[in-house]
């Protein structure tokens, strides 16, 4: 079978030009912003510690904790990541941890050999989905280790399992799936090394600015008499449900609305379904634009002046409408709810930033294949014996979940609002070391190859 699959793709990669102008839009943008020369491989490189990474776009979230704790068990180590979707090709390009970086056609072996010949690395890694069969066979044809790390696919079928069993070995988030079939993965069933994310998002949480705010100004959303929701990296789809939710709530909530793809039509359609429903919204971009031309401290996006702008500005409105990039992270720690958009559309963004920021979280229906909920959702709050997650299956399930909060969780209910903060943020610390666990098998693996 492997020598079948080989044959089809390597024919395939004879035609990739055509088969890039009959793919996905996404697919085009990314090789578009390579062609514009982001941090191109050059040269046949010299470093005796090179690392290729591949993630499809959000998914570097997954390798970038690994990858810093590379960098303090060896500085001289070389990074280079690929990825499929243009859509994270500005944070991949601006990481100062990422040496060198290149979007990838799926089918373009010839590229992939290039690729190999002038990074010549130890491993080749998958951050946890988007493993391609032709990396894996160029890899084998250099004698470079397989490695899928973060791996949490709930169910196995056939293809996913035989693909696997291509790898080298396979570090698995939290549990092995039911349906791994006997192969060389089957080694996999031992390498249970946690979830790097979790890393990634205590560190945000560490460096961030945000609590305390620097004025008495900036705390009025949290100190007020109202209940904070945020829905963050939502979709029309998630908006849709929600606006119609929001007509069976009991209680007053202030909300905050982040869009995965910000766009100015959308951001107007929604200003105008919220003042249809009697509510007061602001945009923040147009509050920014007014207080950056006096004070300009407040330029830099997510940090605590600009928080505390729109913080001043949102305790006048009943919802705040973010229509740029660069604050969800920072608004989550001042909401007391949080949803996580895409589950409702398509598959959930990530929960554990809105988790380890303090937030109860609920998210929808689409939500198998994300392993963090899978054992949030299992997870009970010993104050309100609630799971950290909760799955809302519709405007009903929605308003029942965020009535309930609130009766029992008053806005003025501080010190039970700072505790139920407190043990959130633990669940995702009690799951932090992922990271340094696989980089630190790494330099093992590599010692091993070098002796």
């Amino acid at each position: 079978m492997s020598f079948l699959v080989y044959a089809t793709l390597n024919f395939l990669s004879r035609f990739s030009s055509l088969i890039l102008r009959l793919s996905p839009k996404k697919l085009q943008n990314a090789l578009a912003a390579n062609r514009t020369q982001l941090k191109p491989l050059s040269r046949p490189l010299s470093h005796k510690n090179a690392y290729w990474f591949h993630s499809a776009s959000g998914e570097f979230e997954y390798a970038v904790g690994v990858i810093r704790e590379l960098k303090v068990l060896q500085p001289n180590s070389f990074i280079f990541v690929s990825f499929t979707s243009s859509s994270y090709a500005k944070v991949i390009q601006s990481s100062p941890l990422v040496d060198a970086c290149e979007a990838m056609n799926p089918v373009d072996q010839k590229r992939m050999r290039q690729i190999f010949e002038t990074l010549r690395p130890k491993f080749l890694l998958f951050a946890r989905t988007d493993i391609w069969p032709q990396m894996i066979f160029e890899a084998k044809r250099q004698n470079v280790p397989t490695i899928l790390f973060a791996c949490s696919w709930p169910r196995m079928n056939l293809w996913r399992s035989w693909l696997y069993s291509q790898l080298d070995n396979v570090y698995w988030a939290h549990k092995v799936p039911q349906g791994l079939h006997a192969g060389k993965g089957t080694q996999a069933v031992q390498n249970i090394l946690g979830d790097p994310r979790v890393d990634q998002a205590l560190l945000k949480l560490s460096e961030s600015t945000i609590h305390p705010l620097p004025t008495n100004e900036s705390q009025l959303i949290s100190s007020a008499n109202e209940t904070c929701l945020i829905l963050g990296s939502t979709w029309p789809e998630d908006e849709a449900i929600w606006l119609n939710a929001i007509k069976e709530f009991t209680h007053t909530l202030k909300i905050i609305w982040v869009a995965h793809e910000p766009s100015t039509i959308g951001t107007s359609k929604l200003r105008d379904k919220l003042k249809s429903l009697g509510r007061s919204p602001v945009i923040a971009s147009e509050i920014l634009a007014l207080v950056h031309q006096q004070d300009t401290s407040t330029s830099t996006k997510g940090t605590a002046p600009q928080i505390a702008v729109l913080a001043s500005a949102f305790n006048k409105a009943s919802d705040l409408i973010v229509d740029e990039k660069g604050y969800l992270f920072s608004l989550y720690q001042i909401a007391d709810l949080a949803f996580v958009g895409g589950s409702f559309s398509r598959h959930v963004h990530s929960v554990l930033e809105a988790t380890a920021a303090g937030c109860l979280v609920a998210i929808g229906p689409k939500h198998e294949k994300n392993s963090e909920s899978q054992w949030l959702k299992q997870t009970y709050l010993k104050d309100l014996e609630v799971p950290a997650v909760t799955i809302v299956n519709d405007e009903k399930e929605i308003s029942d979940w965020v009535n309930a909060y609130c009766q029992k969780v008053p806005p003025l209910a501080k010190n039970r609002r700072e505790t139920l903060r407190f043990e959130l943020h633990d669940l995702i610390l009690h799951k932090r070391g992922a990271s340094q666990q696989i980089a630190r098998r790494l330099v093992d693996m590599l010692d091993s190859i070098l002796l």
